[in-house]
């Protein structure tokens, strides 16, 4: 590869703004068209400035990644451009007939698309603008549990562990899409990544507590299998229908070309060409009930046992309690196939055994990790003979201890608050100050675990009129939910008794909670 470059050779594949050359390999072919959508990239940049921005112009503009055929025939490319892919092209000097390699840069074969100044001006700008780390990445404090297992249920794209804050630093994980392409990605927010790991292992040690419910996972997954099995059944039974009158067709057409009837009515060559078409979609046909055959064999091969998959998750749960952040990383792919995250449920797939019992069974956690990395063919072939358990959890959302929680099923109902008669509190208050059991108003707010501020505003209240006084002291508790301190606190500052009186009766039949007489 190294040699190829330095003889200005391309090393890789397609390349937007490029053909390859069948006739001179290596040698890349300018395309007109995309060479034209390259330079407007570059352009764009220098107005924008951002490569996030200039993304969102390109696709505005209706134009989409190189769309080409792979050499397996299976149509790459035509997507929406992303910040990356913008940054990959502004940063390759192959648009101005170079070839990169490591580190150097060689002299290329090709002709340049884009010229020398605007590639120029361009990598200054991008020196002034583009996002940089100072050194090395900053080494967070926390480790993503589900990274590389956690998706986004609105457009499937994977979520991306992120941190932000200064002193206090916050983790989540954010849909790659949202991230690349921002107000015309995906519009799923951040999802805080303790309160999700927290719940997805939360659920995996209840699960392995309850033998019943695992049985009834498994039920449920049986009768899921049965049931693929019998789609599937029923797409081979279509298929045979189809095969059966193909394959009769053409046996008739062999004995007209076998007797002679073909030659004398000269349709030979037109039973030939049937022959051929209807050859070819026997095989297809033919080779669709194989796979489906191999498909109902491979259901039928993945039967799930609950005692192996309680057992599975015990030892799981027991790795996990002793295994350092880490470890327990490497545990959750073990067990976890996928989790599909949206605000209202999470969708989560367990396997019903290791996909990989080397750590599972090998007390020394290095060797075995070293073990099962090892060889990934065998770990694919195990992985292919796990089934996956799928389960789907409604969601809501609390706080505690100042922390974003995740909670599974129906948020309860909060016991509805009733709200302590101010004047009985003021009351106590003064009490406790004539008792002299404190010393002074800042002693008691202290106590109580208020500011003297509020302990005043309190106390204010003895002040207002004895017939407001006398009013308040008497209602149901019910009704201290409106007629709380702050909303009786304006009245403490009206002199005229009456006023306040006049003022108070008015609050009251604002409520239309109660009535004075």
């Amino acid at each position: 590869m190294a040699w190829r470059a330095e003889q200005g050779l391309r090393n890789g594949g397609q390349v937007m703004g490029y053909d390859l050359d069948s006739q001179n390999k290596g040698i890349l072919k300018p395309n007109k068209e995309e060479a034209e959508l390259v330079n407007l990239m570059f352009r764009t940049y220098l107005e924008t400035k951002s490569f996030r921005q200039t993304a969102e112009v390109i696709n505005n503009k209706g134009y989409r990644t190189k769309s080409y055929t792979s050499r397996r025939g299976n149509t790459k490319g035509g997507n929406l451009f992303i910040d990356t892919t913008i940054s990959h092209i502004l940063y390759n000097p192959v648009y101005i007939g170079k070839i990169a390699f490591k580190d150097k840069i060689f002299e290329g074969k090709h002709e340049p698309v884009v010229s020398l100044a605007l590639w120029d001006e361009v990598q200054k700008a991008i020196g002034v603008y583009a996002p940089r780390r100072a050194g090395a990445r900053k080494r967070t404090k926390h480790t993503f549990l589900l990274e590389g297992l956690l998706r986004c249920g609105w457009c499937d794209s994977y979520m991306t562990p992120i941190y932000c804050g200064g002193k206090d630093t916050y983790f989540y994980y954010q849909c790659t899409r949202n991230g690349h392409l921002g107000n015309n990605g995906c519009q799923m927010k951040y999802v805080p990544a303790e309160a999700i790991e927290e719940t997805i292992v939360r659920r995996i040690k209840e699960i392995s507590k309850d033998f019943n419910l695992v049985n009834s996972l498994v039920s449920d997954a049986s009768r899921s299998s049965k049931e693929e099995i019998e789609i599937l059944k029923k797409r081979k039974q279509l298929q045979e229908e189809k095969l059966a009158p193909l394959k009769q067709n053409i046996a008739n057409w062999l004995d007209l070309i076998g007797n002679g009837t073909a030659k004398r009515t000269n349709t030979t060559e037109v039973l030939l060409k049937r022959m051929s078409e209807a050859t070819q979609q026997e095989k297809q046909i033919e080779g669709e009930i194989t796979e489906i055959d191999f498909q109902i064999k491979e259901v039928r091969n993945k039967v799930i046992n609950a005692e192996v998959m309680r057992d599975s998750l015990v030892k799981f749960v027991d790795l996990f309690e002793e295994g350092n952040d880490d470890e327990r990383k490497d545990l959750m792919r073990l067990i976890v196939h996928k989790v599909i995250w949206t605000p209202e449920e999470i969708k989560y797939a367990l396997y019903d055994r290791p996909v990989d019992t080397t750590y599972i069974d090998n007390p020394d956690r290095e060797e075995a990790l070293a073990l099962s990395s090892a060889d990934a063919e065998p770990l694919n072939e195990l992985r292919r003979e796990t089934s996956v358990i799928w389960l789907t959890e409604k969601i809501y959302y609390h706080s505690a201890k100042r922390r974003r929680k995740i909670g599974i099923g129906i948020k309860p109902e909060k016991p509805q608050r009733i709200k302590t008669n101010p004047i009985l509190q003021a009351l106590k208050f003064q009490e406790l100050l004539s008792s002299k059991e404190v010393k002074s108003k800042n002693e008691l707010a202290r106590k109580l675990g208020l500011s003297r501020v509020r302990m005043t505003q309190m106390m204010n209240l003895l002040k207002l009129n004895p017939e407001i006084i006398q009013k308040i002291y008497s209602f149901e508790p019910a009704a201290f939910n409106f007629l709380t301190e702050r909303r009786l606190r304006p009245l403490t500052r009206i002199r005229d008794k009456n006023r306040q009186i006049a003022v108070f009766r008015k609050m009251l039949q604002e409520t239309q909670l109660l009535r004075i007489p």
